[in-house]
């Protein structure tokens, strides 16, 4: 199962004796849409948690399909809000390991969602719930890690660069000298605040420095060798 693709489920596929592809429907197996789902990922506490990180009581859904018919992303992907409350609701938690952060945060389905759920709330607790189960996903530490050495989050490309140049805009402030101000004061609050620890970049930082001076010295080492046998 790898991050950011569909959650690994059977599809679902009747044949004339009632049995799929899967083996036969038993009373641990429910159907979404299109998909089948055993109990071998159930978790009991599961809406408890999600309770416990902010989250409404997600056995309240009604299964009305509003959220999903407002929904921005759900309309764009095969992430229906509907379905995923669905899988809260039966305790499903690891499928949601393998589901993108692709929740807008707009909260229009808090507003048509006549049992005052607000699916978009119970995104952010399953967050809570992976980071301290899992740790910070890769893509957030990756991100992170651009916004503190280049001050943003995406680096502009060179096709953008050359369009600000010749519609005469001024040029992008991480290219500017008194910048370097700026990255100084990310680094140490970045440090202050644990910031940096939290998202596991001094490890990362430090794994990378690490093999570039092994690099360094493996060069040097056989630099001298070179010498010596001259």
């Amino acid at each position: 199962m790898s991050r950011g693709s569909a959650p690994e489920t059977a599809p679902k596929k009747r044949a004339a004796d009632g049995e799929t592809d899967t083996g036969k429907v038993g009373p641990e197996t429910l159907i979404v849409e299109d998909s089948i789902f055993t109990g071998e990922e159930h978790d009991p506490d599961f809406v408890n948690q999600i309770i416990r990180y902010g989250g409404k009581d997600v056995q309240t859904c009604l299964q009305c399909g509003n959220c999903t018919g407002v929904c921005p992303v759900s309309l764009k992907t095969p992430y229906k809000t509907r379905n995923l409350i669905k899988l809260c609701q039966y305790g499903y938690k690891r499928i949601f390991f393998s589901i993108p952060w692709i929740c807008a945060g707009c909260h229009r389905c808090h507003e048509h969602c006549p049992a005052d759920i607000n699916p978009a709330e119970v995104f952010v607790a399953i967050r809570h719930i992976e980071v301290r189960e899992r740790g910070v996903p890769r893509f957030i530490r990756d991100n992170v890690s651009l916004i503190l050495h280049n001050g943003f989050g995406a680096i502009p490309s060179d096709d953008i660069r050359r369009y600000r140049e010749k519609e005469c805009l001024p040029p992008l402030p991480n290219t500017l000298p008194e910048y370097k101000k700026v990255l100084g004061e990310l680094d140490t609050l970045f440090k202050k605040t644990g910031f940096e620890r939290l998202m596991g970049l001094e490890e990362a930082d430090g794994a990378e420095g690490k093999e570039g001076a092994e690099a360094g010295g493996d060069g040097k080492a056989g630099a001298g060798k070179g010498a010596g046998a001259k």
